[in-house]
């Protein structure tokens, strides 16, 4: 499996705008394209909006970086952003999707993104 993030850093009051782009245009978007799974992650201490998209391969998880979505928003959406989106990927150790209860690998998910969110 391999993950995307898209991180999105608003300008100066307009957070709540970029929160509402990314649930409106980002993930719906990437759920449609054969995505495993998808978040949006925010902190409004720092106005970042992170969408995590999950994939079952890394062609797919490529496609991103030139896909309509990101030239959409770099075309359109400038003046929400304090600069242009970045990506980065990620292949996927170790994971689960589900957090049923006595799952060996329930919580996995948790140490992968706070793992990522330590290396951004």
């Amino acid at each position: 499996m391999h993950a995307v993030i898209i991180r999105l850093t608003a300008a100066p009051g307009r957070f709540d705008d970029v929160k509402a782009l990314a649930a409106d245009l980002v993930m719906p978007a990437y759920v449609e394209r054969t995505a495993r799974g998808a978040y949006i992650l925010t902190n409004c201490e720092r106005a970042e909006v992170l969408v995590l998209v999950l994939y079952a391969t890394q062609a797919e998880a490529d496609s991103i970086e030139s896909g309509e979505v990101l030239r959409s928003l770099r075309k359109n959406c400038l003046d929400l952003l304090a600069c242009g989106p970045t990506t980065e990927a990620f292949e996927v150790l170790v994971g689960t999707m589900s957090s049923a209860p006595g799952s060996s690998l329930n919580g996995d998910l948790l140490a992968f993104l706070s793992e990522i969110s330590r290396t951004l």
